[in-house]
């Protein structure tokens, strides 16, 4: 099963973005974009979709809608460089539904996941969604300490299936990549450790620590 890094935005400003865009843009050929409103999660950060694609991006984009109305939303990232819709179990109650949604607009469906919910929560899901992101933070702010106990979720979801990509996002760095790796992840989402200097030498190690 392929294994690939991605970087994550999320930043509170138009320049705090396009500083981060601009350093990631070189050095992946995916990002995950983290869309927060303060109804999920208590916090906001910059997310217009209309002024990312005046950008004209050539990088594939990852959504990560970390907000209580995901299908009001999804109309306004319709563009052709967004490739998966990532959304969180604890915030729908109609999962069947909007998964079949977000694959009618051609693109990847994939669920998270929060620390605290039990991953047979979504075994009845896994046959539509083409990816299940486990939250190894509490969500919403870079930085978050690592928590371990994730990785029980991690080992249960890839008993389940041996062909979904497990996605993992939080605290992931050169020391914890390569344990959420043998757990069964085989995708990282990398936000702080990344920074936005010597970010191509930094992604190396974290290749190398789950080769």
């Amino acid at each position: 099963m392929r294994t690939e890094i991605i970087p994550s935005i999320l930043e509170q400003t138009k320049e705090k973005f396009l500083e981060r865009y601009s350093a990631v843009s070189t050095a992946a050929k995916t990002v995950q974009l983290d869309v927060l409103d303060n109804s999920f999660v208590p916090f906001m950060d910059f997310c217009d979709p209309d002024f990312i694609n005046g950008l004209h991006p050539t990088l594939n984009f990852e959504i990560h809608f970390m907000i209580n109305e995901v299908r009001r939303a999804l109309d306004s990232w319709q563009f052709p460089w967004v490739k998966k819709i990532i959304f969180h179990y604890e915030t729908v109650s109609e999962a069947p539904a909007l998964i079949q949604e977000i694959l009618a607009c051609g693109k990847e469906a994939a669920m998270a996941i929060n620390p605290e919910t039990h991953p047979d929560a979504i075994w009845d899901l896994l046959p539509i969604l083409s990816c299940v992101q486990v939250m190894t933070v509490h969500p919403g702010q870079n930085a978050s300490p690592f928590l371990p106990a994730t990785l029980v979720h991690i080992k249960q979801i890839r008993g389940r299936s041996k062909k979904i990509d497990i996605e993992v996002d939080g605290g992931i760095d050169p020391q914890t990549a390569p344990l959420c790796h043998a757990a069964g992840a085989n995708i990282f989402v990398v936000g702080s450790y990344l920074g936005n200097n010597e970010i191509e030498e930094r992604l190396q190690l974290l290749k190398q620590s789950v080769s």
